[in-house]
């Protein structure tokens, strides 16, 4: 238990299932309970702004890390270092500029772009309920539960690819790990073996996790506007600069998985 004391605990963020609230408990009164797919993020009466901000910023960070794997990716890098003045300070090696520019973008959109779009939304929620008593701070904290789903569905599409045509893969090197290291010999390893699915219904499968896992964002965040007010109205109202800023988060990560993807890049 990560100072947990558990008799409080509405939610499993910090249980690592150690069982020592079990085997102390004198009343044997813990229990474990399921819920849900999700439901902590909105049932949960502990809101921390630390935890808000992370889920924003894994928005951002997973888009860059995912974008470093397109195709075009290089050609972007280089339109965006032409606007940094990299030779009025002598540094005029390529790959050292890229490297550079990337860090730049990355820490640009994870830090302050996609934080930004929040607090920019959360301050239009509060004009728009003008009634409502939360602070800036506490309409940023309550309603950056819902980008969770945002950032794990680019994270999960982008490795159905992953899975589906490398995955196959995992079959000759267990071959090859069983006719070396043991006396067995499992056939001859077949490296040419196909993907599990075609281009067209893989990117399907993406396109449905990017939007299901919205949606979920989406209903997340009238769970959560609920919550603060029980006008369903205003509730509306409340959450839905955070749905504009949400669907843009997913059109983005469309627009991504759309590139072609490279596993290695060389310029």
């Amino acid at each position: 238990m990560m100072f947990e004391f558990p008799s409080a605990m509405d939610r499993n963020n910090y249980c690592n299932l150690c069982g020592e609230c079990v085997k102390t408990c004198p009343k044997d009164n813990i229990s474990f309970m399921s819920r849900p797919f999700a439901e902590d993020l909105w049932s949960s009466s502990h809101r921390r702004f630390d935890e808000a901000f992370l889920a924003i910023l894994l928005v951002g960070v997973v888009f860059m890390v995912t974008g470093h794997m397109v195709k075009p990716w290089h050609e972007w890098m280089d339109r965006v270092s032409r606007l940094i003045p990299f030779s009025a300070i002598g540094i005029k090696d390529h790959t050292l500029i890229e490297n550079l520019t990337f860090t730049f973008v990355y820490l640009m959109a994870s830090f302050l772009i996609a934080p930004l779009l929040m607090l920019l939304a959360s301050q239009l929620s509060r004009r728009m309920v003008p009634s409502a008593s939360l602070s800036l701070k506490g309409t940023f904290t309550i309603f950056g539960y819902m980008f969770v789903p945002i950032g794990l569905a680019l994270h999960l599409a982008h490795n159905v690819l992953h899975l589906l045509k490398e995955g196959p893969g995992i079959v000759p090197v267990i071959q090859r790990t069983i006719n070396e290291l043991t006396i067995f010999h499992a056939g001859t390893a077949n490296w040419q073996i196909g993907a599990l699915a075609s281009d067209v219904v893989i990117y399907y499968l993406q396109m449905s996790i990017l939007f299901g896992f919205y949606l979920l964002s989406l209903y997340i965040g009238w769970k959560l506007s609920l919550r603060n007010d029980q006008d369903k109205k205003l509730a509306l109202r409340a959450v839905l600069p955070m749905m504009m800023v949400a669907a843009a988060f997913t059109f983005l990560n469309v627009f991504l998985l759309s590139q072609p993807m490279s596993a290695r890049h060389h310029h």
